[in-house]
């Protein structure tokens, strides 16, 4: 057997986590959020589950079912779903570390909008843990259940954020452009998130950082469809890595493609986010299927996408 290892699970109440061990805030436009929607009357509710998960390798064959794959432009909207869907957290390696910070990236902007996620992280600091989501011998992906999403902040451009709010704009926007963006929802709705630390490199890509990068994404993926044994699993997900990382936007929709066919995931959505990644998308999943067409070994099919020479870009300064 290939599914990954549980290392750990545990629940939290959710209530008691927000009383207990509040969010440590430090820059001033998070805590303006947080307390607009403590303002607004956020009192959380219901049960977290926390699990990490380690990999155990790969499956030796590709399984010839296909994950259906959707495609949709822009950003994750946490739109309900019938199925039991997870997004992914574009995770640090040490979990939520920069969440009460000036820095607004993908994964502070997932913490900020379930601010729960932050009691989390002080209750695991509290217990004397340093969550991880890589170890010395790889990845260890969180899977979070049940995290209540009580805003949205709207990082596009305005009129008061002429440049948007995404990245390090966010710090330096004045408090007005925070509470325009600012959403708070009428209702909070709940999100399972697999928190999966983006790969780093330079150059080519070796054997050893594609194989690496697959186990993690296998490992999450697999996780998720383990954790939702009773639905069909539908995972959110798109150009992990390729912002502040720099890592290859078409090698990593390969990647994330392959690893869900692996896990048996029923359907990946895949945002493209910006305008004009759609080309990014389209030839990495060309190039995947041009490979599984005559071959179904994991192993050869990994040395193969070595073999075509991806190289890591450049970071965009987010």
């Amino acid at each position: 057997m290939f599914d990954p290892i549980c290392l750990e699970s545990r629940d939290y109440d959710s209530a008691m986590q927000q009383q207990q061990y509040p969010p440590v805030l430090r820059h001033p436009h998070k805590r303006l959020v947080y307390d607009l929607c403590l303002a607004a009357g956020y009192r959380a509710h219901g049960h977290l589950k926390y699990s990490q998960w380690k990999p155990r390798g790969l499956p030796e064959s590709i399984p010839s079912r296909a994950s259906e794959v959707i495609v949709q432009q822009g950003y994750f909207d946490y739109a309900p779903s019938t199925n039991s869907a997870w997004h992914l957290n574009f995770a640090d390696p040490r979990l939520f570390f920069a969440y009460g910070s000036g820095l607004f990236a993908q994964d502070e902007m997932q913490v900020l909008e379930h601010p729960i996620l932050s009691c989390l992280r002080e209750a695991l600091a509290a217990a004397g843990r340093d969550p991880m989501t890589v170890d010395g011998d790889g990845a260890t992906p969180v899977l979070i259940q049940n995290a209540e999403r009580v805003c949205f902040i709207d990082t596009a451009p305005s009129d008061s954020a002429p440049r948007g709010l995404y990245g390090n704009r966010f710090q330096s926007a004045s408090p007005e452009a925070i509470r325009e963006a600012l959403r708070i929802l009428p209702a909070p709705a709940l999100t399972n998130l697999i928190a999966i630390a983006a790969p780093v490199g330079q150059g080519r890509y070796t054997l050893a950082q594609v194989t690496s990068i697959m186990q993690a994404a296998y490992c999450g993926f697999r996780a998720a469809v383990l954790s939702s044994p009773t639905s069909a699993v539908e995972i959110h997900t798109g150009f992990w890595g390729c912002g502040a990382f720099g890592g290859n936007r078409p090698l990593m929709v390969l990647l994330q493609l392959l690893a869900a066919q692996l896990a048996q995931v029923d359907q990946l959505v895949f945002h493209l986010g910006s305008i004009g990644e759609q080309p990014a998308f389209d030839e990495g999943r060309t190039r995947l299927n041009q490979l599984l067409r005559d071959d179904s070994s994991v192993s050869s099919v990994i040395n193969k996408i070595t073999g075509l020479g991806y190289r890591w870009g450049q970071s965009d300064g987010n």
